[in-house]
């Protein structure tokens, strides 16, 4: 566990966005100390930042990592920033975001999951608003507060829908392909979905900050498994959020308000 408890500087206390570079190095986003966090695990260093240039972070929710650059959705701030490695500040995003939540970044594309405008918004990695889809409903298609956003290796949207209780599954250009979920409180529901993240095999992993637990599906929306429940020791949630998937199937949860990342790997059957 990467655990807050540990009395020194490096402690998290809302851990709440996490994601993974392309070597597999941890970013995170704490909302309680306004800081976004990276750990370097191969070179054992852990560095963070309260904002970048003249910009203070005010509310950092969600953190992708490409090429170098950290790009950092700040809801308080209604902007993207993006920065280096040495916490240089390289760009401001603000057109059309009025509550960016949720962003992943693929290929020379930025995609951001807007909770107040109710629509996914596309950039270049230049800044420049491309494209849009999306709008307030039930339908499906529409959204009603999505939160979090991920791709997969076919560079395929998954959106958590939060307020619509389902993941959506959209091409980039926003053609929906398949609904997983639905309200409810048995498995293959969601009460408060928020995380999600795609494994090398294709199955979707979804974070649910109601049940506290981890609910996994195949791309046509089949329950394969659940995990987690209330609580405080291994294994156990407390409202998570962030989810990520490494390389190597490494499972990584933002456990909020346990204070920690937990990191899950499956095993298969014994």
């Amino acid at each position: 566990m990467i655990t807050g408890s540990g009395g020194v500087k490096e402690n998290l206390v809302k851990p709440f966005g996490v994601a993974l570079d392309e070597a597999n190095n941890i970013c995170l986003t704490d909302t309680s100390t306004c800081m976004v966090s990276y750990f370097n695990r191969v070179e054992k260093s852990f560095t963070r930042w309260p904002g970048t240039g003249a910009v203070a972070f005010v509310q950092p929710v969600a953190v992708a990592k490409a090429k170098g650059i950290f790009y950092v959705a700040d809801t308080g701030l209604k902007k993207i920033l993006a920065f280096d490695e040495r916490g240089r500040q390289k760009l401001e995003i603000t057109e059309g975001l009025e509550r960016p939540s949720g962003l992943v970044v693929h290929g020379d594309k930025l995609f951001v999951a807007d909770a107040l405008c109710h629509a996914i918004l596309i950039f270049g990695l230049d800044g420049k608003l491309m494209a849009r889809f999306g709008g307030r409903g039930s339908a499906p298609g529409d959204f009603n507060c999505p939160t979090h956003i991920t791709t997969d290796a076919q560079g395929r949207l998954y959106v958590t829908d939060a307020m619509n209780s389902r993941v959506q599954v959209f091409t980039q250009a926003g053609r929906l392909l398949s609904v997983i979920g639905g309200a409810g409180d048995t498995p293959g529901h969601f009460g408060r979905p928020k995380g999600v993240a795609v494994d090398a095999f294709g199955h979707v992993y979804v974070a649910d900050a109601l049940f506290d637990n981890i609910q996994v599906f195949d791309l046509s929306g089949r329950l394969l498994m659940v995990w987690g429940e209330t609580g405080e020791d291994v294994g156990e949630f407390w409202l998570p959020e962030g989810l990520a998937i490494g390389r190597g199937n490494e499972i990584f949860v933002a456990d909020s308000y346990n204070q920690r990342v937990q990191v899950f790997k499956y095993v298969g059957a014994p």
